[in-house]
């Protein structure tokens, strides 16, 4: 099959499902963009989760709930400072820090768990990588194949306009040969009158409806 820049527009036109997809690979194909790959399968993986809990404030960690909101209570009756440096980076400023400070909780490896599990959380990590190398890939890909295809189909829906105007155009080509009784000078000069620019957009439609001396 020709490329979709080589087809007519009547052939365009009249274009199924099948060969729109064939003219979309090989338009694909001319510019160096790959064939559309499998969509990856998602990955289903158990998390290798912690095994402690533990609760923060600012940069401070604590195992004991109860005395990190001990300590949380002390640090919000107190006025908390913060520095900056100067310019030049040899003196400090100390302001008075505005935030308040709040009580954050994580779960966390214990370092014996993190023993246990860390060749197993490598080989997860890894596995996520991949994947998402291969679904960046595919993606790519597919944005890619978009565009060309959106020039395909903007082709083929210019051409099926095309062709309903030219629908039009012909029934009413023949509603003015009835009118003009078989008159063809008559219904060439009722068409024309109708349809001026007829000439330039359709002058095959004019060669093979109307007799070549009527329609110089």
């Amino acid at each position: 099959m020709l490329s979709y820049q080589e087809l007519s527009k009547s052939e365009l036109a009249t274009l199924t499902e099948e060969p729109i997809a064939f003219l979309i690979d090989a338009a694909c194909a001319e510019q160096g963009i790959p064939l559309m790959p499998p969509v990856p399968t998602p990955l289903s993986i158990e998390p290798v989760r912690g095994d402690m809990d533990v609760y923060g404030i600012d940069s401070l960690l604590f195992t004991d709930r109860e005395k990190a909101e001990a300590v949380l209570a002390i640090l919000r009756e107190c006025t908390l400072l913060r520095h900056e440096y100067a310019p030049g980076y040899e003196d400090r400023i100390v302001q008075v820090r505005e935030s308040v400070p709040t009580l954050t909780m994580h779960r966390c490896f214990s370092q014996a768990k993190w023993n246990e599990v860390r060749g197993e959380y490598e080989r997860i990590r890894l596995q996520r990588e991949a994947y998402r190398t291969v679904q960046k890939e595919y993606d790519e890909i597919g944005s890619q194949r978009q565009a060309v295809a959106e020039d395909v189909l903007g082709a083929i829906a210019e051409a099926k306009a095309w062709k309903a105007r030219r629908d039009v155009l012909e029934a009413s080509i023949e509603q003015y040969q009835k009118l003009a009784g078989e008159n063809p000078e008559l219904a060439f000069r009722y068409f024309i009158k109708a349809y001026p620019n007829v000439m330039e957009e359709y002058p095959d439609l004019i060669r093979e409806y109307f007799p070549l001396e009527v329609a110089a």
